[in-house]
């Protein structure tokens, strides 16, 4: 293979299996998790009163990270603040203030409901978190990892047309090379029906289809596997060919996984942001009101 060859596969291998932090955010989630167990089971203790002392700084503390929030949405849309630190760093801020905010609040509150406005507030919070776990899915339905750029299907035919041309030069025998030309030519049909509208019936279609080709691949991939074990020249060569077969194939199981639901995804992420918006901004209004009549009253 050429080095522009292998340099071009380097980065699809790069986009498509990105390092994922997945240890570390079971960490971060689990230990949420417990401390939110933890308030909800020492709810009674006392320790935590709404209108004075640590309760109250929480509660302060909560509705901060809530307008920390926008800071995302004025890094993507004023220039000034988009040269100050990654999109990445955003994200993970913006991520970040949206798992501590409602930790705050539900402290603040000591896991109880008080006055109208107050009740009306936590839950417009506690909806705002809980789309906001549904949009981090449906992102990463449609990127490439969590901190990658958006998959595009001209995108995704170029690095499958790179991946083709690396199988094929491994499979020797006629029946290989048979089998891979079958498999690529269902894998760019299935990525071409991307470009068209897909309802409910025709994105589960394409699932179904994904899922026959994920099986045509793993035979492909044994089927390498065991022919270049035998007829390998070097104990090197043979380990190279199967790292290069092993990336390939994970790189495309990847793909399959989110390829038959990119579309749908696409627009249920743009019906979530119609969706998002407005109550983060309802919940923006309902805390300013609850902080006036607190302060009020």
């Amino acid at each position: 293979m050429s080095i522009a060859n292998t340099a071009s596969a380097s980065r699809v291998t790069d986009r498509w299996l990105q390092r994922s932090s997945s240890f570390f955010t079971f960490v971060w989630y689990a230990f949420i998790a417990s401390v939110i167990v933890w308030g909800w089971l020492n709810r009674d203790s006392g320790y935590l009163v709404a209108e004075s002392g640590l309760g109250y700084m929480l509660g302060i503390l909560g509705g901060c990270f809530f307008l920390l929030l926008l800071t995302y949405s004025l890094r993507k849309r004023w220039k000034r603040v988009s040269r100050v630190l990654s999109v990445k760093f955003w994200f993970r801020f913006h991520m970040m203030l949206g798992v501590l905010g409602p930790v705050a609040i539900l402290f603040h509150c000591n896991f109880r409901l008080a006055s109208l406005n107050s009740t009306v507030s936590l839950y417009c919070m506690l909806f705002v978190a809980g789309s906001g776990l549904i949009g981090r899915y449906l992102y990463t339905r449609i990127h490439y990892g969590l901190f990658g750029e958006k998959i595009k299907v001209h995108e995704v035919l170029r690095d499958f047309k790179t991946i083709e041309e690396d199988l094929l030069a491994l499979a020797i025998l006629e029946k290989q090379n048979a089998m891979a030309k079958a498999l690529f030519t269902a894998i760019n049909e299935l990525v071409g029906e991307q470009g068209h509208t897909m309802g409910v019936f025709a994105t589960y279609r394409s699932v179904k289809r994904a899922k026959k080709i994920e099986k045509g691949l793993r035979q492909l991939t044994r089927n390498l596997l065991s022919y270049h074990k035998k007829n390998a020249v070097s104990a090197s060569q043979l380990k190279g060919i199967q790292l290069k077969v092993g990336t390939h194939s994970r790189v495309l199981l990847s793909a399959l996984k989110k390829l038959p639901r990119l579309q749908m995804s696409e627009r249920l992420f743009s019906l979530w942001h119609v969706v998002h918006i407005p109550i983060f901004i309802l919940m923006i209004i309902s805390v300013l009101v609850h902080v006036w009549v607190v302060h009020m009253y």
